[in-house]
């Protein structure tokens, strides 16, 4: 399964430095590997590609409590001013389902890998997904 965190509206280069932190903490916390989207270099100014998402192309179903959970740690550590609110939203071929993260159970997320893995029994993997979807608030 893959997963995709982007961030909605304009980056900065703080939110870049922040998207940077979380992609080291799911390699660490979650023993994924993490592809980061930057935006394109701005003419005259040395390495000014912002992160603006985040790819992980292996996340299993045993890897999704974790990675629920660094994503849940990650958001409440931002106390600079920035707040950012975190939405996931899980695709299938035959569901989709939007959750905000603070308001994910582990109930919740055991009733979404039951979910995946009879949709899995009956479909091909690439036709799920999940993707984050990150809102600054001021």
């Amino acid at each position: 399964m893959k997963a995709y965190i982007n961030l909605e509206g304009d980056v900065t280069g703080e939110d870049s430095f922040y998207l940077k932190e979380l992609a080291n903490l799911i390699e660490e916390k979650c023993d994924l590997s993490v592809e980061i989207e930057k935006t394109g270099p701005q003419l005259g100014v040395k390495d000014s590609g912002f992160v603006i998402g985040l790819s992980i192309a292996s996340l299993t179903l045993t890897a999704m409590q974790t990675f629920f959970s660094t994503l849940q740690f990650w958001e409440s550590r931002q106390q600079n001013g920035v707040k950012y609110s975190v939405c996931v939203v899980v695709y299938s071929r035959t569901f989709r389902e939007k959750l905000l993260l603070k308001n994910l159970s582990a109930e919740k997320v055991i009733e979404l890998k039951d979910l995946i893995h009879q949709h899995q029994l009956q479909s091909s993997p690439e036709d799920e997904y999940i993707e984050v979807k990150i809102l600054k608030q001021k």
